[in-house]
């Protein structure tokens, strides 16, 4: 939100001290919104965009906040050693009041409900037969990182249990991914067999190769597994359950 307000704030026809005085809102008020130093109320926000000659206008979108997945390795994955960012922190006290005893499996299964892929912009979902060896082929011809998850990651947890759900694919290049594997075709989420989402630089923490692919923590594994739900979830409580 802050540097959309900064732009629009540093684009308007005036001065500081007058939007100051057309909001209501002092400079130094204003300077700690947009440093995310204090958490505004919507009426504070309004003012500041209708003295820029705007408007706020809210809506309600699905919940896919990858902060939520963050927190949730921080609370419950030793492997993951990160500095939490201001949305991080948000998210673990969000978990701690959702699970209050801090039961692991919980916490994991709340994050990934939070962070759920198939809500995800930028995600594309793909049905049709997937191969382990076509995912990787195509992986390395596109720049940049990949590491999959979903089922990849719950198959080898449990390597007796018949894994349903989708493989997920992390990609610097989703669309150019995509592209390389033209005999799947696009569908809805929900019928997906192989999900392709954008990469992310916390995803690279603690992963491992097996076999043909570059996989993801299972601790982020299980996480993404729950947000998948479905099948899918429900295979991840069962691994969980026995890990």
């Amino acid at each position: 939100m802050a540097p959309d307000l900064e732009r629009l704030l540093a684009d308007a026809p005036y001065s500081g001290t007058e939007l100051a005085v057309r909001s209501g809102v002092s400079r130094s008020t204003r300077h700690r919104i947009l440093t995310g130093e204090v958490d505004p109320r919507l009426g504070t926000l309004r003012e500041l965009a209708i003295a820029a000659g705007y408007d706020l206008e809210l809506s309600f979108v699905p919940l896919s906040d990858p902060d939520a997945a963050w927190a949730a390795r921080t609370l419950i994955d030793r492997t993951f050693l990160v500095e939490p960012t201001a949305g991080v922190e948000q998210w673990v006290s969000r978990l701690r009041r959702i699970v209050p005893d801090g039961d692991a499996l919980r916490i994991a299964r709340a994050a990934g409900e939070a962070s759920a892929l198939l809500r995800r912009p930028g995600t594309l979902f793909r049905a049709g037969r997937v191969a382990e060896s076509d995912l990787a082929a195509a992986a390395e011809l596109v720049d940049g990182r990949w590491a999959a998850s979903g089922s990849a990651v719950l198959q080898r947890l449990d390597p007796d249990a018949a894994i349903a759900g989708p493989i997920i694919l992390y990609t610097d290049d989703p669309v150019g991914f995509a592209e390389l594997l033209p005999e799947l075709r696009s569908c809805e989420p929900e019928a997906a067999a192989l999900v392709i989402a954008p990469y992310a630089e916390e995803l690279g923490i603690d992963t491992r190769t097996d076999g043909a692919l570059r996989l993801v923590a299972p601790v982020q594994g299980l996480i993404d597994a729950f947000g998948v739900g479905g099948a899918l979830g429900a295979a991840a409580a069962a691994v969980a359950g026995r890990w």
